[in-house]
């Protein structure tokens, strides 16, 4: 299983890859079929080579449309849909866990939201950000998480009985009802039940996204897919760039940010259009010649040999895999180190974020900043270093090993939470204080930490190999993991920045000196790491070595 990135603020998802390893079987890469027909039809076959044919087709792929390569149908570009599918999926996901905060933060929402909060708000700018901090609005500001984490469940428990093709427009069609309702019923009651569905429909996308990419697409191009749905940076800076411009309109520019979302879903409907079942529920349903034809369709340039040997391999771990629950496979010895290397690089760094600081975008910004346009310059900074970063880490990381940069992040991190946490306590005794904070000192380490936590969470994940035939389970529950620890460290470290001040600061910075000691305990280079068990390779990890094995 890859991981995949999910950032928001910043949260994580990891996708699924299907369980089919198979591993040193010598594929017909140098001829063709043609050449092969040929060579059959001058070789005349001996009684006992006849009855060995026929025998050999007696298996569950008599009859399926094997067809050599200049007798195909052509369709257009059924890895361009996918490509599509995979970056606009990611797209839509950053977007959707990232424009919210913003949105609550403009005053003509709040009234119609919370009219308490909006009669409290202090119009000098000045304590604006505790005015937020009760419990109940950071719940009702962030209900998309825990709803998505739902949507992960339930996708994942209807998947297999209704395929996932149509979960894909389920969950796009329930974010457009979801935007319906906030749109034109902006009431607290109506708002929750809107955002719910909008969450529910994310973690729909979280989960099947991911595995429709990785069971379409070839082994070889699986990770590729993996990466391009990583890219949901681009959604958190598109959401930047919309609230931005969406604060410009006191009347009806909080319903901005909605409608984008609303335009992005529904081009997400149509590009989902182009899209075929995958070829495994069709195994698991028993209609393997649909998914021959799609498995053909989806490989216009391989051999017929070489989709053979895919269709059986498949068909083999399709009947393994029901042979065994996915929990019982999850937490079997191996893949339990996967799972360990994938929960401690996922989650850890999600604990270390300093998105808090960035959670009500203007807010925090506008309390540090004497000018109201200085505020829009912080979160746009952060957001392009966000994407140039994540664009460069896609690039070296494959490259090089990835170890030494992620502990370096970790540093960078932790430095920019001890700084911070310096400067505050120096200058405020309560945030009342906040403007006699240095603002720029403050915003500069707010991104630094911000940078550091996104090579943290860059698309090229730690583990190229799978997690078996658990890895659908394991993505569902690492991911949803990924969600309540965000939404659980961002009120938390508002209420406590509002409780304690600069101190929260020092916390942090334990935490992450913390997380950083796990993360070089716990995850060892696996940077070579292709196919084989992550077990050979933790097994040369010394804290591994000296504890488990000594």
């Amino acid at each position: 299983m890859d991981n995949l990135a999910i950032k928001y603020g910043k949260v994580v998802v990891v996708g699924h890859v299907a369980a089919n390893e198979h591993t040193g079987i010598p594929l017909n890469v140098g001829g063709n079929d043609d050449a092969i027909a040929e060579q059959n039809k001058e070789s005349p076959k001996t009684e006992e080579n006849k009855e060995r044919t026929t025998e050999g087709k007696k298996d569950s792929s008599e009859g399926m449309p094997w067809k050599p390569l200049h007798t195909r149908e052509k369709h257009p570009c059924p890895l361009v849909a996918l490509r599509l599918l995979a970056v606009l999926g990611g797209v839509v996901i950053g977007y959707a866990t990232s424009f919210l905060e913003p949105v609550f933060a403009m005053p003509i929402f709040l009234k119609k939201i919370s009219p308490t909060l909006f009669s409290k708000q202090n119009i000098s700018w000045g304590t604006n950000y505790c005015v937020f901090s009760d419990p109940s609005f950071l719940a009702l500001s962030s209900v998309i998480y825990p709803s998505s984490a739902f949507g992960l469940c339930l996708a994942f428990v209807l998947m297999n009985k209704m395929g996932r093709r149509p979960l894909l427009f389920l969950g796009s069609f329930m974010e457009l009802i979801g935007i319906s309702l906030a749109i034109w019923f902006p009431s607290t009651s109506i708002n929750i039940f809107g955002l719910s569905l909008i969450g529910i429909g994310v973690g729909f996308h979280c989960l099947v996204i991911p595995i429709l990419c990785s069971e379409l697409a070839s082994k070889e191009l699986r990770r590729h897919f993996g990466t391009l749905f990583g890219y949901q940076v681009l959604g958190s800076a598109l959401a930047s760039l919309v609230n931005r411009g969406a604060s410009f309109q006191d009347e009806w520019g909080w319903r901005v940010p909605f409608a984008v979302l609303g335009v992005l879903v529904f081009l997400l409907i149509l590009v989902s259009g182009w899209i075929d079942e995958s070829p495994r529920y069709y195994i698991e349903i028993n209609e393997e010649m649909k998914g021959m034809e799609i498995l053909v369709k989806m490989r216009p340039d391989r051999l017929v040999a070489d989709i053979r040997m895919e269709w059986e391999s498949l068909l083999s771990d399709v009947r393994e895999s029901q042979k065994m629950s996915q929990a019982r496979a999850l937490f079997s010895n191996s893949a339990l180190p996967t799972l360990t290397i994938m929960l401690t690089s996922v989650l850890l760094p999600q604990l270390v974020t300093t998105a808090p600081m960035l959670f009500f975008g203007p807010l925090v910004a506008g309390s540090l900043f004497t000018a109201k346009n200085q505020q829009y310059y912080v979160v746009a900074v952060a957001r392009l270093l966000e994407v140039l970063f994540t664009f460069i880490f896609s690039w070296l990381l494959p490259k090089y090993k990835r170890r030494r940069p992620y502990i370096i992040s970790f540093i960078l991190v932790a430095a920019s939470q001890l700084i911070l946490g310096i400067v505050f306590v120096s200058y405020t005794s309560s945030m009342e204080d906040i403007k006699k904070v240095p603002a720029y000192v403050a915003a500069a380490m707010i991104v630094i930490g911000d940078l550091g936590v996104t090579v943290l969470m860059s698309p090229h994940g730690w583990v190229n190999s799978s997690l078996g035939r658990g890895g659908t389970l394991g993505g569902v529950m690492i991911n949803c993991f990924g969600f309540i620890v965000t939404i659980s460290k961002n009120i938390y470290s508002i209420v406590l920045l509002c409780k304690i001040g600069g101190w929260t600061f020092f916390v942090d910075f334990g935490v992450a000196v913390v997380s950083l000691h796990i993360f070089a305990y716990f995850v060892p280079e696996t940077t070579t790491v292709t196919s084989e068990p992550v077990s050979s390779v933790w097994s040369q990890h010394w804290f591994w070595k000296s504890f488990i094995f000594f």
